[in-house]
């Protein structure tokens, strides 16, 4: 729903971890290769944006060992489209100057 947060979460196994990279995609369909979601890299967490609506989102995960090795990278895609938040006013004033005539 647009608007909530997504977090991912993964097992890892293989020595210390190090700097295990991830990224977040939309996708036009479940074939679609995707496009990065560039204010989520890196993070295990994307607030889902208006332009994620009726779109579908995935995780990225490559894992990384402390000494540099890099494990095969896995995908995760939603189940289902991102939906419309509700609307709703986030900021409101009146402007001009409380002057008769």
């Amino acid at each position: 729903l647009e608007g909530e947060t997504l977090t991912a979460s993964y097992g890892y196994i293989g020595g210390h971890e190090g700097c295990s990279q991830y990224s977040w995609y939309l996708h036009e369909n479940e074939n679609d290769p995707g496009v990065p979601i560039s204010e989520a890299a890196g993070l295990l967490h994307y607030q889902i944006s208006k332009q994620a609506v009726n779109k579908l989102v995935s995780f990225r995960c490559t894992p990384a060992r402390n000494d540099g090795v890099m494990g095969e990278a896995r995908t995760t895609m939603g189940q289902e489209r991102v939906r419309p938040g509700s609307p709703k006013l986030i900021s409101m004033q009146v402007l001009g100057s409380a002057i008769e005539g």
